[in-house]
């Protein structure tokens, strides 16, 4: 039985780790090799920028109500003067402060913004994915939801101008952003397990 010659440069960027085949035989690294196995070969990372940053310190938060109609979703409108995304619908949405639980981040940033004190939570086991060119990161958001009181009345902050309570399809038609449009649809499938509790 023949031996097959292997050389060490089998791959771009590749850069031998050892004078020794992997498996039995002798051999040498230096431009060629001789043995019956292959030789080690070590990948050379090469020396990149990574593309964007990985934050996942940010929360997307479906509140609803349950009716006479079904599931209700509360949008809310960003004021104009918002120096990012003026005027567009949104969910609440929201950042962690340090030492926050991601639950905790979801209380807080559903009182600031409108108000009112859930009476139910439901974390969903979806996670929500999108590039935030701002600040060149790409987020990772958990998809919370949240029940109100039917008749609770929203207070909203200063960061939103407008809300509005409306159905499921309603909402798909005026969110401008795929994770919001996913989340209602996540929302309204909770919020249709508990009407018939």
């Amino acid at each position: 039985m023949g031996f097959r010659k292997i050389r060490c440069s089998l791959l771009p960027g590749a850069s031998c780790a050892s004078s020794s085949p992997r498996i039995g035989g002798g051999g040498y690294c230096g431009g060629g090799f001789v043995g019956f196995a292959f030789p080690v070969i070590t990948l050379t990372k090469p020396n990149r920028t990574p593309l964007a940053t990985i934050a996942t310190h940010f929360v997307q938060v479906h509140p609803i109500r349950l009716g006479g109609g079904g599931v209700e979703h509360l949008l809310l409108r960003r004021a104009g003067a918002e120096s990012v995304y003026p005027g567009i619908w949104q969910v609440v949405t929201g950042r962690s402060n340090p030492g926050e639980t991601t639950l905790q981040t979801a209380l807080r940033e559903t009182v600031e913004e409108i108000g009112i004190l859930p009476i139910e939570w439901h974390a969903s086991p979806h996670v929500c994915s999108f590039y935030f060119q701002l600040e060149d990161a790409i987020v990772l958001a958990p998809v919370i939801i949240c029940l109100l009181p039917s008749d609770a009345s929203v207070l909203l902050s200063e960061e939103h101008c407008e809300y509005s309570w409306i159905t499921a399809a309603e909402a798909v038609s005026i969110l401008p952003f795929q994770t919001h449009r996913d989340g209602v649809a996540i929302a309204e499938e909770w919020g249709i397990s508990l009407l018939k509790i």
